[in-house]
């Protein structure tokens, strides 16, 4: 579905590389997805429930995983949620809610975003990398503007070592190596894909794709906290599958993160 959208609906924002390379990615098992912080949001997510607050808004989402695990974490719990994916690209938003048709879809910005503050619980997994440094203060103010107060941001962040300004591929190839080689149990001819377009996809998702590290905890809790946060974090190591001539940002790779519940101050 991913691909069939991309090429038309990502056109406005030039993510098609993108959009269109996650499905395959995450199916071979290449890419990094909020379950490898299920833990964190299984316990975050039932305290939001378990406390009333319904009304949640997922900023940023590759894929139906993150909506997923709101939904599974509240229904256990017995309370359903209100849930609202918003992305500035309507693929992610389209997929989303053709496999979840009970979520809403909002495309916009969320550096730009305006509205009244409604939703209850904030959730994302790993955005404050894919936006740049120097518009983070602005993204934590919109998060604010679009919480109730006592509304909590769940969030996390891969944390990374170094002061190279941004993080990409520094052995595509290798990369490509290890896609082909999880492909092979895969009968690709019953998705109409063969090696090659396996091969193809993963070289242009990672000559594309970069990151801007965030480099402490601290950076991050003084982000939140100007923005009216209180921040409570913890960070933990989560082992990867990739070797590390194979792996890159967005990957499946040994990280250590931070695991991020801001509650929104009041005033």
């Amino acid at each position: 579905m991913a691909v069939d959208l991309d090429p038309l609906s990502c056109r406005p924002t030039g993510c098609g590389w993108y959009h269109g390379a996650w499905p395959l990615l995450r199916a071979l098992g290449l890419v990094a997805t909020p379950h490898r912080n299920l833990e964190f949001f299984d316990a975050a997510l039932g305290a939001a429930a378990a406390d009333g607050q319904r009304n949640v808004l997922v900023t940023g989402a590759a894929d139906e995983a993150m909506p997923g695990i709101v939904f599974d974490t509240y229904r256990s719990c017995g309370v359903e949620p209100v849930v609202t994916v918003l992305d500035r690209c309507c693929t992610p938003v389209e997929r989303i809610r053709g496999s979840l048709p009970e979520t809403d879809g909002w495309v916009a910005d969320v550096l730009t975003v305006d509205g009244p503050a409604r939703f209850d619980v904030l959730c994302t997994h790993g955005l404050l990398p894919s936006v740049p440094a120097r518009d983070r203060a602005e993204l934590a103010a919109r998060w604010a503007t679009l919480l109730v107060p006592g509304g909590r941001v769940l969030t996390t962040t891969s944390l990374t070592v170094g002061d190279t300004e941004q993080v990409r591929f520094d052995a595509s190839d290798a990369f490509v190596e290890r896609a082909v080689l999880a492909a092979e149990p895969i009968d690709l001819s019953a998705l109409g894909l063969t090696v090659d377009d396996v091969a193809a996809t993963a070289r242009r998702w990672a000559s594309r794709v970069a990151m801007d590290p965030v480099r402490s905890s601290v950076e991050v809790v003084d982000l939140l906290d100007v923005a009216g946060f209180d921040v409570d974090l913890h960070e933990r190591e989560i082992t990867g599958t990739l070797a590390p001539g194979a792996s890159g940002p967005w990957t499946a790779r040994t990280a250590r993160y931070a695991e991020i519940v801001a509650t929104r101050r009041s005033s």
